[in-house]
C-alpha cells in the first residue's frame, strides 16, 4: 500500500529526559527522511514531512502553487501569540511594560495599536495576572481584525449571531468605551454562562448587552440593527499553530464537511435579518469555508476597511475579501467579509 497518513504522537516533556528526547528526535528525523524517500509525488511529499492529510494539501497547491503552499503550511505549525490590552480597564505603556518586567516581550502592532505581538517569554503566558484580572486578553490580531471590519461606533446596535465565548463582542465594547448595544446570540447555554463571566471580568458595562440563549438558525429578532455579526463555527484550520488537534479532525471528511452547509444556514440567517452591515468570518483557510459562499453575493460585497491579504486568486470575488495568513501575516489564518445589503 503506497498511502501514507500522517501519524500524531503525543507524550508530556516532563516524561521524557533530555538525553531521550534528543534520541527520539534523531530516529525520527532519520525515519522521515527515509520515509520522503520513497515518495515521488511532491504533494504528497509535503503532507507527510509537514503532517497534513494530503487532500488538505492539494487545496493550497492548487491555488498558491507548491512554493507558497510550504511557506503557509510551516507557519501554520508554528505557534504565534498576540495580546489585546483590554483598554476598558488598562492603559496600553503600563502592560507593556509590566509584560516586559515580567519576561514577556513584546512589540507594539503598527496596525492596532492596543495589540501586542509576543516576541519571547519565559513564563507560561496563561500564568499572567493582568489575564486573571482581565486587563489583557490572548486574541489573535486576525480576530481583532473581524470586529475592525464591523467599525462599530457609539450607539450601535449590533447583533452577533454566534457569540460564545464573547471575545469580539467585549472587544466592540472595548472600541466603543461601552457605548454600543449588543445582543449576543448563542446555541450553547454552558459556553453562554462562560461569556456572561467573561464580559463582566473584561469590564462590559451589562446593562448594554442582552444575551439570547438559541439556535441562530431559527431564531428571528424582531427589532432593527445597525450591524450584524457572524463569526461562524468552522473547521478552525486556521489555528493549527495553537491547537494541532484540529490536524487529526481534518482527516474526518465528515466533520470537515459539516461545516460549510452550517455557515450557509447562519449567513442565511444573517440576511434576513433586519440591517444593512453584516461582517462574516471564520478562522479557517478552506476556500469551502470562505469564498464559496459569496460567489452569487459579489453585488452585496464591499471590500472590508482593514489590511490583509485578497481571498483566492481564483474566485472573482477575491478583491472583495480579505484573508490572513501565517506566513504573510504572522497570525491565524482568518477570512473576512464585509457585505451591504444595499449595495449600489
Amino acid at each position: 500500500d503506497n498511502t501514507y497518513n500522517p501519524i500524531y504522537f503525543y507524550v508530556p516533556r516532563r516524561h521524557i529526559s533530555y538525553r531521550d528526547r534528543v534520541l527520539i528526535v534523531d530516529d525520527l528525523v532519520e525515519s522521515v527522511e527515509e520515509l520522503l524517500e520513497n515518495i515521488e509525488n511532491p504533494v504528497k511529499q509535503l503532507a507527510v514531512e509537514l503532517s497534513y492529510p494530503q487532500w488538505f494539501v492539494e487545496v493550497f497547491v492548487h491555488r498558491l502553487g507548491i512554493g507558497e503552499t510550504r511557506e503557509l503550511l510551516e507557519g501554520l505549525n508554528e505557534e504565534k501569540w498576540w495580546i489585546r490590552v483590554n483598554t476598558l480597564k488598562a492603559d496600553v505603556d503600563t502592560i507593556a511594560e509590566k509584560l516586559y518586567e515580567k519576561g514577556v516581550v513584546v512589540r507594539r502592532d503598527k496596525d492596532l495599536d492596543y495589540m501586542l505581538e509576543v516576541i519571547d517569554y519565559n513564563e507560561p503566558l496563561h500564568h499572567l495576572d493582568e489575564m486573571w484580572r482581565g486587563e489583557i486578553v490572548f486574541q489573535d490580531k486576525a480576530s481583532a481584525m473581524v470586529v475592525e471590519a464591523l467599525q462599530p461606533s457609539e450607539n450601535d446596535r449590533i447583533l452577533d449571531l454566534a457569540a460564545a465565548p464573547g471575545i469580539k463582542a467585549s472587544l466592540i465594547m472595548q472600541l466603543t468605551e461601552n457605548k454600543a448595544r449588543l445582543v449576543l446570540v448563542d446555541v450553547s447555554w454552558e459556553r453562554t454562562r462562560r461569556m456572561l463571566r467573561l464580559l463582566k471580568l473584561y469590564g462590559v458595562d451589562m446593562s448594554r448587552v442582552d444575551i439570547v440563549v438559541a439556535d441562530s438558525r431559527d431564531w428571528r429578532p424582531r427589532t432593527t440593527f445597525d450591524k450584524v455579526l457572524l463569526d461562524a463555527p468552522c473547521t478552525s484550520s486556521g489555528t493549527i499553530g495553537k491547537d494541532p488537534a484540529v490536524k487529526i479532525h481534518l482527516e474526518d471528511n465528515s466533520w470537515v464537511t459539516r461545516f460549510p452547509q452550517l455557515q450557509h444556514d447562519l449567513l442565511r440567517a444573517a440576511l434576513l435579518a433586519d440591517t444593512d452591515a453584516i461582517v462574516y468570518a471564520t478562522c479557517s483557510l478552506l476556500p469551502s469555508e470562505g469564498e464559496e459562499h459569496f460567489k452569487k453575493l459579489k453585488h452585496m460585497l464591499r471590500e472590508p476597511p482593514i489590511p490583509g491579504s485578497p481571498g483566492y486568486p481564483d474566485y472573482n470575488i477575491s478583491r472583495f475579501v480579505k484573508r490572513f495568513f501565517p506566513h504573510k501575516h504572522s497570525t491565524q489564518g482568518f477570512f473576512i467579509a464585509s457585505l451591504a445589503k444595499n449595495n449600489p
